[in-house]
């Protein structure tokens, strides 16, 4: 397993993910935490690992609050997202 960028800024907080009616029928929006951020550099990490994935159309990263917003297609599997973001070097939850 690849080993997680450690973050003195984590958010620990395990929050549940989030879904969202998209813009139109085949899209939608999901909220993950997403753990080893620690700087702006680390948040467009994440954000260019997700735009790669098939089916994403956006990702829009918080950094403060450790979470990542997906504009999506329907279709999109959280075990595809889950892989792209590890072999960034974080964590999706």
């Amino acid at each position: 397993m690849q080993e997680i960028n450690s973050c003195c800024c984590q958010d620990t907080r395990f929050l549940k993910e989030e879904e969202h009616t998209g813009l139109d029928k085949n899209s939608i929006v999901k909220i993950y935490n997403v753990r080893g951020m620690s700087c702006n550099n680390c948040a467009h990490h994440v954000t260019r690992a997700l735009e790669e994935v098939e089916g994403v159309y956006k990702a829009q990263v918080s950094l403060e609050n450790g979470q990542v917003e997906l504009r999506v297609d329907k279709s999109v599997d959280k075990v595809v997202l889950k892989r792209a973001v590890i072999d960034a070097g974080y964590e999706l939850i």
